[in-house]
């Protein structure tokens, strides 16, 4: 094996994880993937208070 031919298999290699690695991260973090946020979601998982029968549940 000539210094030409392993040069292009690395590359060649190390295009293929490079691909690998940006189609796996569109696919777990892409817009699609994402929660949406808006303001109604954070009013119900942020400012609303637990009513008093879930506190009472966690005792």
């Amino acid at each position: 094996m000539s210094t030409s031919d392993l040069k292009r298999n690395v590359l060649t290699v190390v295009a293929i994880k490079v691909a690998i690695v940006v189609l796996a991260a569109i696919f777990v973090f892409g817009p699609g993937r994402r929660p949406r946020i808006d303001a109604d979601a954070l009013d119900r998982q942020i400012l609303n208070h637990p009513t008093s029968n879930s506190r009472e549940s966690i005792r």
